[in-house]
C-alpha cells in the first residue's frame, strides 16, 4: 500500500513537470501551542443514581487542563494549467490529570487540480489519516475511552464555472476506516461511498460588500465490515446482516460581506439517516448556524458563532424514570464559540477563545449515564507562528 501511494505521487509529479516547464513552487507552514481549561470533560449528566446514591454534578463533572499542539505544512507546484498540493496537518492534546486520554491526529493529503478548459477544473485527492481521541461508540453514546483508527480516502471532483457568478460542482469519494480494537470490543471497521452536487453563486463587489450563496445535496452509504445490524430493541444476532447506513443531507449557506470589516454567515442543513434493516439507527436532523467576523483594527479579528441542532430518532427509545412511558429519543444541541485573534507581528499571533457545547435529551432515567443531557465549557489561548512569513 505504501509503495502504491509513492508510485502515484511520483507519477503525478512527473506528469506535471513533463507537461509544463513554467512551474512555480510555494510552501507554507505554521506551528501552534496553547493552554486550555475544559469543564465536564466526559460530558457527564448533572445527576446520576448509582447503586441507590444520587450523585450530583460536583461528583460527576471532571475538569482538566489541556495543552493543544498543532503543526501545518504544505508545498504547492503550480503551472498555468495544473496545481499539485501536498499538505500535512498534525494535532496533539496533552491532558494534565488524565494523561491516558492524550489524543493526536495526523493527516497527509495529495491533491492534483487540472484546468481541463477555461471553465472546467478536475481534481483528484488522496488522503491518509490517523486519529486517537475520546469518541463515541456505534450507538452514539459518549464514552470516556480512546478510539484509535487509520483511514484512507480518495476524492474525484469537477467544478464547472457556468458563468462569472455561478459554479456547479460534482464529487465522488471513497473512504475506508480501520479501528484499533480494544479488548472485548466489537469491530467498527467500515468503508463508505459519497456523492454530492453543489451550486455556488457570488455577487459583484460594491464598495467592498458582496454576498455568496452555496447549496449542496449529498448521499453517503456507510457499510461496516463485520459489525452486525441491530433490531428495533437494539439487539444483535448472528442471523442479522452486516450493518449499512444510508445518509441523505442538504445544506444551504449564505455568506454576506456587509463592509470591508464585517462578514456574516448563515447556514441551514438537514440530514436523514436510514437503517433499512429494522430502523434502529435511523433519524432525522436539522440545524441552523450563524457566525459573524469583525475586524475593528488591522491586526485584530473578533469571531462569534452560535448553532442549534435537533435529532429525532425513529426507533431508538429514550430511557425514562417512569417505566410506563417510552418516547422516541430526541436530542437538542446548542453550541457557541467566541474567538479573538491578534497579530502581534506579521508572523506571530495570539488567539483566545471560549466555547460551550450543550445537549438536552428527553432521556430522564437517572440511573443511566449515556443518552442524557450535558453541558460543557472550554476556554483557552494559543500562540501561532507562521513559518512561511517568518523565513521570508
Amino acid at each position: 500500500m505504501n509503495k502504491l501511494v509513492l508510485i502515484v505521487i511520483a507519477c503525478l509529479l512527473l506528469s506535471f513537470f513533463a507537461s509544463d516547464t513554467q512551474a512555480q513552487f510555494r510552501w507554507n507552514g505554521a506551528l501552534e501551542v496553547g493552554l486550555s481549561q475544559s469543564q465536564n470533560l466526559f460530558k457527564s449528566p448533572d445527576r446520576l443514581l448509582n447503586e441507590g446514591e444520587l450523585l450530583s454534578a460536583s461528583n460527576l463533572h471532571q475538569n482538566d487542563m489541556i495543552i493543544p499542539l498543532r503543526a501545518d505544512a504544505g508545498i504547492e507546484f503550480r503551472s498555468p494549467s495544473n496545481r499539485i498540493e501536498l499538505d500535512y496537518t498534525g494535532t496533539m492534546d496533552r491532558y494534565d490529570q488524565y494523561g491516558n486520554l492524550n489524543g493526536e491526529y495526523h493527516s497527509v493529503r495529495l491533491r492534483d487540480t487540472w484546468a481541463a478548459s477555461k471553465s472546467v477544473d478536475l481534481q483528484l485527492s488522496l488522503e491518509g489519516r490517523k486519529s486517537k481521541k475520546i469518541g463515541t461508540n456505534a450507538l452514539g453514546d459518549q464514552l470516556s475511552r480512546i478510539f484509535q483508527y487509520t483511514a484512507a480516502q480518495s476524492i474525484l471532483s469537477m467544478d464547472w464555472e457556468v458563468s462569472r457568478r455561478h459554479t456547479l460542482g460534482v464529487l465522488y469519494a471513497f473512504s475506508y476506516r480501520d479501528y484499533t480494537e480494544s479488548a472485548n470490543a466489537l469491530s467498527l471497521d467500515s468503508y463508505s461511498h459519497k456523492a454530492s452536487l453543489d451550486w455556488r453563486y457570488k455577487s459583484r463587489k460594491k464598495q467592498g460588500a458582496y454576498w455568496q450563496t452555496d447549496a449542496e445535496v449529498e448521499y453517503r452509504l456507510k457499510s461496516y465490515v463485520s459489525y452486525l445490524a441491530r433490531n428495533a430493541n437494539g439487539d444483535q444476532a448472528a442471523t442479522h446482516p452486516i450493518n449499512k447506513l444510508h445518509h441523505i443531507s442538504f445544506e444551504l449557506g449564505l455568506r454576506r460581506s456587509i463592509s470591508k470589516h464585517v462578514m456574516v454567515e448563515l447556514e441551514a442543513a438537514g440530514r436523514y439517516r436510514y437503517d433499512f434493516f429494522d430502523g434502529y439507527y435511523s433519524y432525522g436532523a436539522g440545524s441552523v448556524d450563524f457566525g459573524i467576523e469583525w475586524e475593528p483594527f488591522d491586526r485584530l479579528t473578533v469571531e462569534g458563532t452560535v448553532g442549534a441542532r435537533q435529532i429525532h430518532f425513529f426507533t431508538k427509545i429514550a430511557p425514562q424514570a417512569d417505566s410506563f412511558t417510552a418516547p422516541l429519543l430526541r436530542y437538542t444541541y446548542l453550541n457557541g464559540e467566541f474567538v479573538i485573534h491578534y497579530d502581534v507581528i506579521s508572523w506571530v499571533s495570539l488567539e483566545t477563545f471560549v466555547s460551550t457545547s450543550n445537549r438536552y435529551s428527553n432521556a430522564t432515567l437517572e440511573s443511566r449515564l449515556t443518552r442524557r443531557s450535558y453541558e460543557t465549557v472550554e476556554a483557552g489561548a494559543s500562540l501561532i507562528v507562521d513559518l512561511d512569513r517568518a523565513l521570508r
